[in-house]
């Protein structure tokens, strides 16, 4: 973790210097100071290199994190999907240990729609990880007899899936009965690990757990 922080603090400093440099070249061409213009150029191109290499080391350092975490990752995009991923899936499995044998008064208050259980809400997002997940992972592993072209088209494909992943699990909780469930939980004060986990559950899926005022409003008269 250190090193991360080292890496973070050095990309930080180095992103700065590149603003400042912009910034003075912008102001000595703007003031037609060309002799400044020209050292300010040269200093700007000095901090791009350094603001690219202090971001390629902070990325070496985060994949190395992910390796720590369980797995290799190919991307940032990738690290981010796979931990939403597993934090959603730590969150379903607090929440079916709490809520397996919840009475009937409750289900009737957290399930309605599709769920008459906190089991079936458990199956039903599990299998929405895995329909969002399969679309990036069919492009993750390269074939060993790929050309470099085919291996750039590869990676260019896989991001274009992960972003679409990353869009894919906010949009989980936009099913009515999901959100309605997570809202109920959120609810439940006399089960603090329920309200904690639908809370948690909640930022990670896309599910507003106080609705717009304006969108109540219209639901008035």
């Amino acid at each position: 973790m250190e090193e991360t922080r080292r890496a973070l603090a050095r990309a930080e400093r180095e992103h700065a210097l590149l603003r400042y440099a912009t910034a003075q070249l912008v102001e000595s061409v703007d003031a037609d100071r060309l002799v400044d213009s020209a050292v300010w150029a040269g200093k700007l191109e000095c901090a791009l290199v350094d603001a690219s290499e202090a971001q390629g080391e902070l990325s070496d350092t985060v994949r190395a994190l992910a390796l720590r975490l369980g797995g290799e990752v190919e991307s940032l995009a990738e690290l981010a999907v796979r931990l939403t991923t597993a934090a959603i899936a730590r969150q379903l499995e607090t929440l079916l240990a709490a809520l397996v044998d919840v009475g009937q008064a409750l289900s009737r208050k957290l399930f309605v729609g599709r769920f008459a259980s906190i089991g079936e809400v458990v199956v039903y997002v599990r299998a929405e990880l895995i329909r969002i997940n399969e679309r990036w992972c069919q492009y993750r592993w390269p074939d060993d007899s790929e050309t470099v072209i085919v291996e750039a088209q590869r990676r260019a494909r896989c991001r274009r899936m992960l972003d679409a992943a990353q869009g894919a699990l906010m949009t989980i909780g936009h099913a009515a009965d999901v959100a309605h469930f997570l809202r109920a939980g959120k609810a439940l004060e006399a089960l603090p690990e329920v309200k904690l986990a639908c809370a948690e559950l909640a930022k990670l899926i896309g599910v507003l757990l106080v609705p717009d005022a304006r969108v109540r409003l219209s639901w008035v008269g």
